[in-house]
């Protein structure tokens, strides 16, 4: 943009005390040089001062009128995108996180570029990986998966996509057919004697057996089978017989041992030292073991296990349910929560999918029940911490 300027000089101008004006325009962040005036960035005057060769003359001025154009640059905000998706904008292909720029001639600042920003935001794939343990005999629905398990202790696993506020997010689901578990323990006692110890309380010898249940850490049942064994008589001689299932293995009897794998069938052990557990009595047992295949009876099938995402949960978080329930069954199904303690905080009829749980605000294990319309039965927990 000089030329003008200096075709002006050479066409008007001449160092005889005259004054001359020229013009000139440059863009936003440019920057203006013409022989004294260098490097300026800003609009206004700006003056060459040429001396007069005669002392009796004035000096001549040289003046620019310089115009800086606006910034013509243009911030379009930010765009958020799936993962794997993209956007079309001003001919760029949009498919990461980053700064797209586009460059566009300006129609009033002639020579001047409008630069336009757009900031595309690219959401990360949510995946949620879980493991569940599926204790012996119950089901659990996943999409459209239905796992049952035989306690095993197989893994199964499967992934389920939902879609999140237009994205989509999986959930990889692990399960674990875990084993109820049965433990078969043998303690003796003096006659007059109960017995306190391995979980239970003054146990009364004429009933001579007893059961304690609790939970293993996998949350399935643990049942403790507690064989009392009453000496009457100090040094007597007992003849015991024991009939346990394969389930119960391994299986001690005051010393002797049977490892998991013994074969079913009938075994005889003779002159086992036998001591009470207060130690003030003993005696010797002849025992006869019978491991049998019909022993114990399993756990019907009547309740389904609930998958409930995420969890745990901070309080106020929502919890979504994973249940594919068909027109009938969600016609009249009713979600109920409890606390540990029983107490019913939540109730109401879901009438979309997916079902979402809302305003567990408190710390604390809450039972979820969905009774659907056909009068199946799932459970579920959600820690809240």
């Amino acid at each position: 943009m000089l030329a003008p300027i200096r075709a002006r000089e050479a066409s008007s101008f001449s160092r005889n005390g005259i004054q001359a004006v020229a013009t000139d325009t440059i863009c936003f962040g440019g920057e203006f040089s013409y022989e004294s005036i260098q490097g300026v960035s800003k609009t206004g005057y700006y003056d060459i001062v040429y001396p007069a060769s005669d002392p009796e003359a004035c000096d001549s001025v040289f003046r620019v009128n310089l115009t800086v154009a606006p910034d013509l640059r243009k911030d379009e905000g930010v765009r958020e995108i799936c993962h794997g998706g993209y956007i079309m904008w001003r001919g760029h292909k949009c498919d990461s996180t980053a700064d797209y720029t586009a460059v566009v001639p300006s129609d009033v600042w002639l020579g001047c570029d409008s630069v336009i920003t757009l900031h595309v935001n690219v959401l990360g794939a949510e995946v949620h990986e879980y493991t569940h343990y599926l204790c012996k005999g119950d089901t659990l629905d996943f999409g459209d998966k239905t796992f049952v398990s035989d306690g095993s202790g197989a893994e199964q696993t499967a992934t389920y996509t939902f879609d999140n506020n237009g994205c989509d997010s999986t959930v990889r689901l692990t399960v674990v057919y875990a084993d109820d578990k049965r433990a078969v323990i043998e303690r003796a006692i003096c006659d007059g004697e109960t017995y306190t110890g391995d979980g239970f309380h003054g146990i009364d010898p004429i009933s001579g057996t007893d059961s304690l249940h609790t939970e293993t850490t996998m949350g399935c049942d643990s049942t403790v089978i507690l064989n009392l064994l009453k000496i009457k008589n100090d040094g007597e001689t007992i003849d015991v017989t024991r009939t346990i299932s394969p389930r119960d293995l391994p299986y001690e009897f005051f010393g002797e041992e049977f490892p998991v794998g013994t074969s079913v069938g009938t075994y005889t052990k003779e002159g086992i030292e036998v001591t009470s557990a207060s130690g003030n009595c003993s005696a010797t047992v002849n025992l006869t073991l019978i491991i049998d295949n019909t022993v114990g009876v399993e756990r019907p099938v009547t309740v389904r296990t609930l998958m409930l995402t995420p969890n745990p949960v901070a309080p106020g978080e929502d919890v979504t349910v994973h249940l594919d329930l068909n027109a009938q069954e969600l016609d009249g199904a009713v979600l109920q929560v409890y606390t540990s303690t029983g107490s019913l905080v939540r109730q109401f009829r879901p009438d979309m999918k997916p079902i979402v749980i809302s305003g567990l605000n408190v710390s604390g294990v809450y039972v979820v029940r969905i009774t659907d319309g056909l009068g199946n039965i799932y459970n579920g927990k959600i820690i809240v911490r």
